[in-house]
């Protein structure tokens, strides 16, 4: 893909990179799954530019999104170290995964995954309950036994980020609110600066393969910088539980859509 865009292609990558970052700085996770079917309905990418182009896209709002959380002392520290690296090596490997099987069945595949995710977070939605308030260990204090339970995790989220190309925020919130109990607005800042570590991991194993085009993840990055700030913004005037049910609503609507354009698809290839 040439680096110079034109002024469609230029005008949809700003637009793009601004719906990514809102909902990324939003939910921490949206972002992640909203990049993929823009890059590859909106902007005609193949399934693997667009894969490495996302992670990319995504590491870079993440990491610009946590500032917002860092001020409002919603990101642990601690927890996104451990996480980190297992999540990047897990990222590498996915990536070379990917590479064996057919763009339909792994976007058909990541809607199922998407539904069934959506579905878990809404049911749990109200994560800020009383019969939760005392199982903040992981968040606050840290011992021993969270060490293995956030690797373990890091490790399986990041074959997810690197297989399906997505920063992971779609598995790494609710697994740090759901498993390890974390407040919903802490889950969302930890998780951004995961993705932007898992990431890396991810985006090593696709430059294998796929060249990423300067001047298109340029353009996308611009797009984003409008949508940062306001989606950290509007995350502070949501509730957690309606911050949880945007996200799984944001799920749901996606997973949909890819599972209309892939299922035929997957069903004429084993037929």
């Amino acid at each position: 893909m040439m680096s110079i865009l034109g002024d469609e292609q230029a005008g949809l990558a700003l637009l793009s990179g601004a719906i990514i970052s809102l909902s990324l700085g939003l939910t921490g996770a949206g972002g992640s799954l909203l990049a993929i079917p823009l890059l590859v309905y909106v902007l005609k990418l193949s399934l693997h530019e667009a894969t490495a182009i996302s992670l990319a896209l995504v590491g870079v709002s993440a990491a610009l999104s946590l500032v917002a959380y860092f001020q409002t002392g919603d990101v642990k520290v601690r927890t996104a170290l451990v996480f980190s690296p297992t999540g990047a090596v897990g990222g590498w490997l996915g990536a070379q995964g990917q590479q064996l099987v057919r763009s339909e069945i792994i976007l058909l595949s990541f809607s199922l995954l998407m539904m069934v995710m959506a579905i878990h977070m809404w049911r749990h939605s109200r994560s800020e309950s009383a019969e939760r308030r005392g199982t903040l260990a992981c968040a606050d204090s840290f011992p021993p036994s969270c060490f293995v339970k956030v690797g373990s995790i890091g490790l399986i989220v990041g074959l997810l980020s690197g297989f399906f190309g997505v920063g992971g925020g779609f598995v790494i919130v609710p697994a740090l609110s759901l498993i390890l109990g974390f407040p919903v607005r802490a889950s969302i800042g930890t998780s951004l600066m995961i993705i932007g570590v898992t990431s890396i991991g991810g985006i090593a194993g696709h430059l294998q393969f796929e060249e990423i085009p300067g001047g298109l993840l340029a353009t996308l990055v611009l797009g984003s910088a409008a949508g940062i700030g306001l989606g950290a913004t509007v995350g502070r005037w949501l509730s957690a539980e309606i911050t949880a049910k945007v996200f799984a609503a944001l799920t749901i609507g996606v997973a949909v859509i890819l599972m209309l354009d892939n299922a035929p698809k997957v069903f004429a290839l084993l037929s």
